[in-house]
């Protein structure tokens, strides 16, 4: 048999198999969902395809499934080009996401993430490192001839609730927040 959360479905949802054998389940994803988690009968997933391990005695195939979220922010440190930003889970600090700051005009230090599952309890870290800063002088215009490389990180700690709102500036002072907080 099988069990599954919302956001998604496995089928069949029940199944009788001679002892001995194995089975697969078909797994589909409802939008905005990802599969999280699938245990149970000691099997493998492949592409969205769940292959039981040798079937022994009754067992249960249970799936979980979490829901993903695109994010946007902006990296203020002047106008900020190319720098690289990582969003991790803490405290496991696991990398879940990697993204680029926006080269184009007017668009500077913008960056996303697509199809992100989070929690909205949890927090999480944005790193945003490198790249170049285009108005050294901080006037408000670019000035290409004059870029700084940036050689620091700095960072911000949000909540998942945070990041699922768009509302994500990461700057010298949210590093400092998340360096005394």
């Amino acid at each position: 048999s099988t069990q599954s959360s919302s956001g998604g479905s496995i089928s069949p949802q029940s199944i009788e198999v001679e002892q001995g054998k194995t089975t697969s389940f078909e797994i589909t994803l409802d939008e905005g969902y990802m599969l999280d988690e699938i245990q149970g009968c000691n099997g493998v997933v492949d592409n969205l395809v769940y292959t039981t391990g040798v079937i022994a005695s009754d067992c249960q195939v249970q799936v979980t499934f979490s829901q993903t979220f695109n994010v946007s922010g902006i990296a203020q440190l002047g106008m900020v080009s190319g720098a690289t930003v990582k969003l991790f889970e803490l405290p496991s600090k696991e990398l879940i996401a990697e993204s680029v700051t926006s080269s184009q005009t007017g668009n500077y230090g913008a960056f996303s993430f697509t199809d992100v599952a989070l929690v909205e309890q949890n927090y999480y870290l944005i790193e945003v490192s490198d790249g170049q800063s285009l108005d050294p002088n901080m006037d408000g215009i670019a000035d290409l001839a004059e870029a700084l490389t940036i050689k620091s990180t700095f960072s911000a700690i949000v909540t998942g609730e945070q990041l699922a709102q768009n509302q994500i500036q990461v700057s010298a002072l949210t590093d400092l927040q998340a360096l005394y907080a």
